[in-house]
């Protein structure tokens, strides 16, 4: 079972009802790849994402979306709309976001994550946080495998250092 979370980057368009669509974003791409890669396992796929939802919503709903599917893998996908919030307190006299905004954003996001990662740990849920930005996202990746490799990590990101890190 594989059940991405987010906003409305995961969210996508997906329908709702009892066959919960997969949208049309990256966690139906993910499907569709991850399917023909392996046509003989019977993987279950969910998208739960919710366009609009904030950090600390997705952490709120985190039990229900996400734990009590016990999934092997979770994706989540959060902090877009957060950050947009910034765009309501820029300094009118240097145009820069205020500080003590984007510090509350910050808190908002890392204590939403905190609280996805101590449920997913308490139901044993293993999440990693992993962000280009690290010393060495590459060797992290890798120390997660034991070294053999991160083969099995599909990533849809055109962001320039993601597919290099990715080639690495």
């Amino acid at each position: 079972t594989i059940v991405f979370q987010g906003d409305s980057v995961t969210d996508a368009g997906r329908t709702r009802g009892e066959n919960d669509g997969l949208g049309h974003g990256y966690p139906a791409m993910c499907a569709g790849v991850l399917k023909s890669l392996f046509p003989d396992y019977e993987l279950t796929i969910y998208n739960r994402g919710i366009g609009g939802d904030e950090a600390q919503w997705v952490a709120w709903r985190f039990a229900a979306d996400v734990t009590q599917l016990s999934p092997r893998l979770a994706i989540v996908c959060v902090g877009c709309n957060n950050l947009w919030l910034l765009d309501n307190n820029i300094d009118p006299e240097t145009g820069d976001y205020k500080e003590e905004e984007v510090l509350k954003v910050i808190a908002t996001i890392k204590e939403a994550f905190t609280k996805m990662l101590e449920e997913a740990k308490a139901n044993g849920i293993e999440l990693h946080y992993v962000n280009t930005r690290m010393e060495n996202a590459t060797q992290y990746l890798r120390d997660l495998t034991g070294g053999t490799g991160y083969d099995d990590v599909v990533c849809f990101a055109p962001v320039k250092p993601v597919v290099e890190q990715a080639d690495d």
